[in-house]
């Protein structure tokens, strides 16, 4: 039982301990709002556990609880927003409906298919491995250009890599050009040599083959040549106009000129005009020697003109343009091999590559002769 002071009041009724009567309306309701301030405390505790779900990270069981969003492959959080990363890698299959710009280097595991364009500031490689090219890395560009730019210098700055290192060891690998089923058009080695070519070939522009060139020996028949002589082009012109006035005769088979100066040529070098025996222009200057007969070196097939250096000179002092010992060659030669066969004798033979032109033993006159000789089947 409680003991204490207890207050009564003057008609004997227990009074609380704020003056209030015992069971009265007014100490039940002081009464309850005691008891709800109370139930108020026993609430308002610590929250028991904080857990991250799917996507973020971090949590706590008591006190102060923190979040974070998980960064994972090609995700980069920041301070006030999630992005992508700034080195995209892609292990699976990329597809890229629209224009797709990278301004660092781009590395593609599996297959990356283009329906628009790429662009590519620095590398782009296709790996199936660690740092190993392979088939298994594709991409496939549907219906666009692949084009290389060039800097300010005008240097190209793009370009088709066909060579790897695997350690200290280079590797080529073969370039194959397909048609849309997929059948090769043409493809090149790894050391840059034309292996196969389907169909015809067009070139707009000049065309260089590296390596040997095709080769082949031909037996010709060249003649008869006539004897040389040394006015049988034009005779001897002593004018003062510095134009030879013609006429010119051709030589009946190609081949090379001579000048014949007077003994007191005043004129300066002549220069002849005319077309080798592939038909091109050809020029050749005789350097003046006074008395002297000036050997040329290249082959005429026609001769359309010919100028000498001064407009001098007297009656007597002039010069004649002839024919010499060499013969043109109706071919292209590839070096200076040969045979030669006057008749039924084989005798030496001199062979010009550079102008495609021989110099028998035997001085031409009306001379048939048989020549045997490698022939550049690269410029025929």
């Amino acid at each position: 039982m409680a003991t204490g002071t207890k207050t009564l009041d003057a008609a004997g009724v227990l009074l609380g301990v704020d003056g209030q009567k015992v069971g009265s309306p007014q100490m039940i309701e002081d009464m309850f709002d005691a008891l709800v301030a109370v139930e108020a405390v026993a609430l308002g505790g610590d929250i028991t556990s904080v857990v991250a779900g799917a996507g973020l990270t971090g949590g706590a069981t008591s006190g102060a609880a923190t979040l974070d969003i998980g960064a994972g492959t090609n995700i980069a959080v920041n301070a006030n927003d999630v992005a992508l990363a700034t080195n995209v890698d892609v292990a699976g299959t990329l597809d890229v409906t629209g224009a797709a710009t990278f301004d660092a280097a781009v590395h593609a595991v599996g297959a990356a298919t283009l329906d628009s364009t790429l662009g590519v500031t620095g590398v782009a490689s296709l790996l199936n491995d660690v740092n190993k090219f392979g088939a298994a890395g594709a991409v496939y560009i549907k219906g666009q250009t692949i084009g290389f730019a060039y800097d300010d210098a005008g240097v190209a700055v793009g370009y088709i890599n066909l060579y790897a290192t695997s350690g200290a060891t280079g590797q080529y690998r073969n370039l194959i050009i397909a048609n849309g089923d997929g059948a090769p058009i043409a493809s090149f080695t790894g050391l840059t040599k034309l292996t196969e070519l389907a169909g015809a070939l067009a070139v707009t522009g000049a065309v260089t083959f590296g390596g040997d060139a095709p080769v082949a020996t031909r037996l010709l028949s060249v003649g008869p040549v006539a004897a040389k002589a040394t006015d049988d082009v034009h005779a001897l012109y002593d004018d003062v106009t510095a134009e030879f006035p013609g006429p010119f005769t051709n030589p009946v088979v190609p081949r090379n000129l001579r000048v014949t100066f007077s003994a007191d040529w005043d004129g300066g070098d002549v220069t002849v005009t005319g077309t080798d025996q592939f038909d091109a222009v050809v020029n050749e200057v005789f350097a003046d020697v006074a008395a002297t007969t000036v050997v040329g070196t290249k082959i005429f097939k026609t001769v359309t003109g010919a100028t000498k250096e001064t407009p001098a000179g007297v009656t007597g002092d002039g010069a004649s343009i002839g024919t010499g010992d060499k013969v043109g060659i109706p071919i292209h030669v590839y070096d200076t091999v040969a045979c030669l066969q006057v008749g039924t004798t084989n005798e030496a033979v001199t062979v010009d590559a550079t102008y495609d032109g021989f110099t028998p033993t035997t001085t031409p006159a009306a001379t048939t002769y048989v020549l045997l000789v490698n022939v550049d089947l690269s410029q025929q």
